[in-house]
């Protein structure tokens, strides 16, 4: 209890230290009483010397401390939480992902924002697959609000994973929730690469009437649908519309002849 007592006696110390901002003096004090610790180390001078390093801004030196706190007490999740932000600090990504996948396992992440960090830092990793399967059992079950905001990032995370289908489908449901052009022109040409070619021309026609930008680009994907459901007579109206538009003048020139021939070809009047 003598070990006890004096290393009680540096935690004050350094406490005192710390009310009077001197926060560069904690560690000597803190680190004599880490080394008094016995069979049951104590987390108080941990906690300050990562309070005086984190505070100074050393991040290295506070995520130093936080490795071997956790080393002797890998149950305390708000630690596991910390760590894992303390390795964004000092960019270190890959630490990062590892320690809050490591937390998520253990069911140490219940926050909106913590879960949605972890799938920021899968899809920075090149796994949007795991980020899309994370973010969309967690807006499903209710704990990360169904907003256009995180609709869109997993409609992204689903489209950088090549799971086209998954992704028109949640740009369909935030252009349904935000009536915005960009989102419907996106599902839209996603369901067209999909080969839903109907439901491509639906959605690419409520992009042109809300607005859309892209006029040549979405009257190409309209054209190309029509074409791919054997409906030439609309298809060859569109690319048309796609020939008054310099950015895509060019590509809807081969478009036009090859509409124009297939039409011949099988005696459809366009």
């Amino acid at each position: 209890t003598a070990c006890k007592h004096e290393g009680r006696v540096y935690v004050n110390i350094a406490h005192a230290k710390y009310q009077l901002k001197k926060l560069d003096e904690m560690i000597t004090p803190l680190d004599k009483a880490i080394a008094l610790q016995q069979a049951k180390p104590n987390k108080d001078p941990f906690t300050l010397k990562m309070t005086s390093y984190y505070e100074r801004k050393m991040y290295p030196e506070a995520v130093k401390v936080l490795e071997t706190v956790l080393q002797l007490f890998p149950e305390n999740k708000q630690w596991w939480q910390q760590l894992g932000m303390f390795y964004l600090l000092v960019e270190d990504n890959d630490k990062a992902l590892a320690t809050l996948d490591l937390a998520y396992k253990q069911g140490f992440l219940e926050k909106e924002s913590e879960i949605k960090t972890l799938a920021s830092l899968f899809a920075m990793n090149q796994t949007s697959y795991n980020a899309a399967m994370l973010l969309e059992k967690h807006i499903d079950s209710g704990l990360i609000t169904r907003d256009d905001k995180n609709l869109a990032s997993l409609a992204n995370f689903w489209h950088a994973s090549q799971h086209i289908a998954k992704a028109a489908g949640y740009y369909g449901e935030l252009a349904k929730l935000t009536n915005d052009a960009k989102h419907y022109r996106k599902q839209g040409m996603l369901l067209n690469q999909d080969e839903q070619f109907a439901a491509s021309i639906k959605a690419l026609n409520k992009a042109l009437e809300l607005g859309a930008k892209d006029v040549g680009r979405i009257q190409m994907s309209i054209a190309q649908s029509y074409f791919y459901l054997e409906q030439y007579k609309p298809a060859y109206a569109a690319i048309k519309k796609a020939l008054k538009d310099p950015k895509t003048k060019k590509a809807a020139k081969g478009w036009e002849s090859f509409i124009k021939d297939t039409a011949q070809r099988k005696n459809v009047a366009i």
